[in-house]
Parts: C-alpha cells; structure tokens; sequence
C-alpha cells in the first residue's frame, strides 16, 4: 500500500506531467468537451494533492506541539551544558594563566 508521502510524490509528477511540451502538443489535438474534462481533472488533482500536503503538516505540527515541552527542556539541557562547558573552558584558560604566572615567577626566582 502506497503511504501518503508516495501518493503525494505521484501526484507531483503527475501533475509534472501535464506541464510537459508533449502533453501540451497532445492537449491541443482535443476536442473542447474533452479539453474542459482534462483541465477539471488537473485541477482536482492539484486540490487533492494541496489537502494531502496540509494533512500532512498539520500531522507534523500536531507532534510537534505534543513535543514542545520535550523539545524545550532538552534545549535548556543543551544551553545549561554549553555555559558549563564555556565556564569549563574559562576556567582552564585562567589556571593556564596561573600556572603561567608561577612558571614565571620560578624561572625568575631561580
């Protein structure tokens, strides 16, 4: 069974399709009753594959809210390790400069 994603994909080339130089060359040799149905059918083709896309994103933004809150604290996780890991660093730089320091003072005092 075809999933939405591939229905949507088949719907896109299909709707490709009647944007191509031979459809337009085929087009031309109908007959206008015909031409009417066709230009119907292309634009029902390109309603149903515009709600499946809307389905589609309202699905994802419905997990996405459902999410919101996971997503959020695992933000601030994130941004609390990272001001750990900035003060870490911070922290490291200024006992390299320490250890400079005594480094400095020795070699001058021996």
């Amino acid at each position: 069974m075809m999933t939405r994603s591939e229905l949507i994909d088949s719907l896109r080339r299909i709707e490709r399709h009647f944007d191509s130089n031979a459809y337009d060359v085929w087009f031309e040799e109908q007959n206008d009753k015909d031409k009417i149905i066709y230009l119907a059918l292309e634009s029902e083709i390109a309603i149903r594959r515009g709600r499946l896309e809307n389905e589609q994103l309202q699905a994802l933004a419905d997990k996405l809210y459902l999410l919101a809150p996971l997503l959020e604290k695992g933000i601030e996780e994130l941004e609390k390790e990272i001001k750990k890991m900035k003060d870490f660093t911070r922290t490291m730089e200024t006992l390299a400069k320490v250890i400079g320091l005594v480094a400095t003072i020795i070699t001058t005092v021996a």
